[in-house]
């Protein structure tokens, strides 16, 4: 489960359904869900005056907001806590509701009865051997549920999530898929500082597939010396277009100094994405940490025009690649080898290693 869903599924907890309606979440799932963020979110300034907002008498609209970002922002940075409120939130919800993890035998032999739960039955041999299958079916499925938790925690690919991950100077490690050859990827998630490794996160003609050429002039800029509170520890920006007969691609992305600050601007990048003309939610496979995609259809009034983006993060990097401005539909097989490279070119920034990955043909 990414940051964006699981910040969603807590936010209604830690905004006080405590109670578990609306939250999707057992009542015990939301107050340990609030007891665990609460508690962490106080234990920084940005996080205690968030709460501190959202708890007044009568909060300002965007209070929420502030503490949807701080939210978001702790689970980035630490996923080890991430991971543990979502198993409080995940076993809360398999042990909500009635229970029924009691059972008792009471009578004679004659008449007795057994109750489970809330539940009373006569003790007939019918009875007794239905129970005996419906314990082998509970045993059975708590066993696949047990394994689909886990399955699911372990899913997580952050570095803190991967067998052997560990911290090196200061910086998170772990290990990635198998590269082929019998070795593992690693991932780290470190600062690029560096404005000539930044710079080359972005393609060059000999990493894009054929047909694409430099439609414009590259830029990158240096953000520590004009940044606001919207950028908050952002070091680097970029801006790099590709031409390709009719269709462009447009490469945009942002370098900060923590993945908790990258969280926070990946989430305000996703907003702003989000709320600009004819731009509505699409179906896109994940990339990186965490991605969001768009579809725009823009009607000219006399014909459509087509364009697809994506929003994702990849450790302290965050991207943003706008495929199309064409008057024919596009395939959206093209965007995502489009955000992938990109998305391993960030990763192998951070790596130390110079960015070489190229777009699938």
């Amino acid at each position: 489960m990414g940051v964006t869903e699981l910040t969603a599924m807590i936010m209604p907890a830690i905004t006080g359904l405590t109670g578990g309606v609306g939250t999707g979440l057992g009542t015990a799932a939301a107050e340990e869900v609030r007891r665990l963020m609460r508690e962490r979110l106080g234990a920084s300034e940005e996080g205690r005056a968030a709460l501190a907002r959202l708890d007044e008498e009568h909060p300002p609209p965007e209070a929420e907001d502030g503490v949807r970002t701080q939210v978001a922002a702790v689970l980035a940075s630490d996923p080890e806590f991430a991971r543990e409120v979502q198993q409080a939130a995940q076993q809360a919800e398999i042990t909500a509701g009635g229970n029924v993890n009691t059972i008792s035998i009471g009578g004679g032999v004659k008449g007795s009865t057994i109750t489970i739960g809330p539940v009373t039955l006569q003790k007939t041999p019918g009875v007794q051997a239905s129970l005996v299958a419906l314990t082998i079916a509970v045993v059975v499925l708590l066993a696949f549920g047990t394994y689909g938790v886990v399955q699911t925690l372990r899913s997580d690919n952050s570095p803190a999530a991967s067998p052997g991950a560990g911290v090196r100077d200061g910086v998170a490690e772990g290990t990635g898929a198998p590269n082929g050859q019998g070795e593992t990827e690693k991932k780290l998630v470190a600062a690029v500082k560096e404005a000539d490794r930044f710079r080359a996160i972005f393609p060059d003609v000999q990493s894009m597939p054929s047909g694409w050429s430099p439609s414009e002039s590259d830029s990158v800029t240096n953000s520590t010396s004009s940044c606001s509170e919207n950028c908050k520890g952002k070091i680097h920006s970029g801006a790099f277009l590709f031409a390709n007969s009719d269709i462009q691609a447009m490469f945009r992305a942002s370098g900060y100094d923590s993945a908790e600050t990258a969280a926070a601007g990946y989430i305000s990048l996703v907003k702003a994405t989000q709320e600009l003309p004819d731009t509505n939610p699409m179906s896109l496979a994940p990339v990186g940490d965490e991605s969001t995609a768009f579809s725009v259809v823009e009607n000219t009034g006399s014909e459509h025009i087509y364009t697809m983006a994506v929003v994702v993060r990849v450790g302290t990097v965050v991207a943003r690649v706008d495929y199309g401005n064409s008057y024919e539909p596009l395939d959206p097989s093209a965007l995502l080898a489009l955000t992938e490279m990109i998305a391993e070119r960030a990763q192998q920034a951070q790596n130390g290693d110079a960015p070489s990955a190229t777009a699938r043909q």
